[in-house]
């Protein structure tokens, strides 16, 4: 193998390492990060996990508070986690829920909801 093939292979195989490895870490977004569970918009997100729940499964929870959650920035999606009480006629019991939001767009959604 002459010297100029060797040296065009060893771009491509470069090319490759640094590809994959931008790829990598761009599928992984962000880390998560705690929010702060009183906030206006985090309880809105609360409540609107439980309303979707509600239609989703038709079921009657009453959303109480979210607990604690946390965010993650990925590409232009924001992704929540929320701990949830909710109170399921004069029980009251703990939810996890997982929103996707598109800020700026008006778009957000229910990804999950399970009985903790």
């Amino acid at each position: 193998m002459g010297m100029k093939s060797q040296c065009l292979l060893l771009v491509v195989v470069f090319s490759l390492y640094v590809s994959f490895n931008y790829s990598q870490v761009s599928a992984t977004g962000s880390s998560w990060r705690p929010i702060k569970s009183k906030n206006r918009d985090v309880m809105a997100l609360g409540r609107f996990a439980v309303i979707e729940h509600n239609k989703e499964k038709h079921t009657d929870l009453k959303f109480e508070r979210v607990l604690d959650g946390a965010s993650r920035l990925d590409d232009e999606k924001l992704y929540v986690k929320l701990t949830i009480a909710a109170k399921n006629g004069d029980t009251e019991h703990n939810y996890k829920a997982l929103v996707i939001e598109i800020p700026g767009r008006g778009f957000k959604s229910l990804i999950s909801f399970t009985k903790e």
